[in-house]
């Protein structure tokens, strides 16, 4: 019992940070705008539920063969390794496979699938959304779960050509493998805030004896989490920016352009000034080097 009640705590504890980053950003948004941001938001409750109690059950079997136990020693770091691995794995493992048979969502198109294997001889999972969802994205990097999923409320406002560019947008991740970037950023920061913790409790006591625990995780917390943000920020711009050149290519600027400008109207202009994930609406224009076309003689 004891065990499992470790178990829970860690893994409520570990899921509400995650909630609170998610939903931190949009706190100080206005009715209206959360309107828009539920539009483009594809993840529900029910995602983090299966998540959260993915982590439950993997904790619990750590905890229960003591994985995590004793002193940390190199002997063991291909172990905690490979927990880390595990432990953020479903939205990058488990989910796309999750995605392929969420009907209630999701409608397979047979038809953009078939486009991407004619023309890159690549296998990806094109899915539309039931609802008005006005995004798209990119999950999975294993070859048998490699999916894209297309809002439908913002294929409908796109041209046919347009719509190609954003589905190329979307395989232009997974042909620059960002979703294995990201992956291991996550990991990456796991492995900082499990590996290093001591040695920065050791080195702040040497100055400063008065910090207690409390105050060392706190702000230990906050040190990983700067360099998580920086880091994928950094990671996520340059993908983003790479993925608009591939959309291009595949189309043209014209069509990749525009359909960033239709994103932008149907945000009511709240994506314009990008994110941490997203750069600005104007970089990435510039970046495929888009021109607004004139408007046509009356």
């Amino acid at each position: 019992m004891k065990t499992l009640l470790s178990a829970l705590e860690l893994t409520l504890g570990l899921a509400l940070i995650q909630l609170f980053v998610t939903l931190f950003p949009y706190l100080f948004l206005r009715k209206k705008q959360l309107s828009i941001i539920r539009k483009l938001l594809f993840f529900t409750f029910r995602d983090y539920l299966f998540a959260t109690i993915y982590l439950f059950v993997f904790t619990y079997l750590a905890k229960l063969s003591e994985w995590f136990e004793g002193d940390w020693t190199i002997a063991k770091a291909p172990l905690f390794i490979i927990a880390v691995l595990i432990m953020n794995g479903y939205f990058f493992l488990v989910h796309p496979f999750v995605l392929k048979y969420d009907k209630c969502r999701l409608t397979f198109s047979p038809e953009y699938s078939a486009t991407l294997s004619e023309n890159l001889q690549k296998k990806v999972s094109v899915y539309i959304t039931n609802n008005d969802t006005i995004n798209a994205f990119a999950t999975g990097f294993l070859p048998q779960n490699r999916v894209i999923v297309m809002g439908r409320g913002l294929m409908e406002k796109l041209t046919q050509e347009e719509r190609e560019a954003i589905l190329y947008h979307e395989v232009g991740h997974h042909k620059h493998y960002d979703l294995i970037k990201f992956y291991f950023v996550v990991v990456l920061q796991c492995i900082l805030l499990g590996c290093f913790r001591q040695p920065f409790f050791d080195l702040v006591h040497q100055f400063y004896l008065s910090f207690n625990e409390g105050n060392l995780i706190f702000w230990y917390g906050c040190l990983i989490g700067l360099f998580y943000v920086i880091i994928f920020s950094k990671i996520s711009h340059s993908a983003e920016y790479q993925a608009d050149q591939y959309g291009a290519q595949h189309t043209s600027n014209q069509a990749m352009g525009n359909a960033l400008l239709k994103l932008s109207e149907l945000t009511e202009h709240i994506v314009d000034e990008g994110s941490m994930t997203h750069p600005s609406i104007e970089k990435r224009l510039a970046n495929i080097q888009f021109q607004v076309l004139p408007a046509p003689a009356s």
